[in-house]
């Protein structure tokens, strides 16, 4: 209440937008009457990140992730991590702050569906980037079920403890 901003845009502190980033993605929401803009998530092989942006279908049990090919233009989003995106004041204002009670996982895909419930309206530009320098997801990238709930551990951890105690926060959220 004490602040005078139209905007807030949340960053991971591993991640690193394009110089352009904040310009584009203003403009994209600007275009498109949004209420949340994002831009695509590269990792540091190049390759697009898509597990860090999409659709909800049906239910929020079934998730359908963007392409790995990229596309001209915005796409209209469900859900956007919290790796670059920003948020008009009146979004933060109404969707309130994220559940503190969901450290590192799933918070963001909380604060997705809080924000889609009110009918605002998110977006993703394909025109700029967004480079998280993690050094792979916490899921295999594809859709295979196996592959993901078998590679709970993120690599950056090198202690077995750790790594299990970090991961389990994906599950409990």
């Amino acid at each position: 209440d004490n602040y005078n901003f139209e905007y807030v845009w949340m960053m991971d502190d591993d991640a690193e937008p394009e110089n352009k980033c904040l310009e584009v993605i203003l403009k994209a929401m600007n275009e498109t009457n949004a209420d949340v803009g994002s831009c695509i998530v590269k990792n540091l092989d190049g390759s697009i990140d898509i597990f860090h942006r999409g659709e909800i279908i049906n239910t929020v049990k079934t998730i359908e992730h963007l392409p790995h090919s990229l596309i001209e233009g915005d796409q209209e989003v469900d859900f956007i991590a919290f790796v670059g995106p920003v948020y008009k004041k009146e979004v933060i204002d109404k969707v309130g702050l994220p559940n503190k009670d969901f450290f590192i996982h799933n918070d963001d895909f909380d604060y997705s569906i809080r924000i889609k419930k009110l009918k605002f309206k998110s977006i993703l530009t394909f025109e700029t980037f967004i480079l998280h320098k993690q050094e792979s997801t916490i899921f295999a990238q594809d859709n295979s079920l196996n592959k993901r709930f078998n590679r709970i551990s993120p690599p950056r951890h090198t202690n077995n403890i750790l790594r299990f105690k970090f991961s389990l926060y994906a599950f409990r959220n």
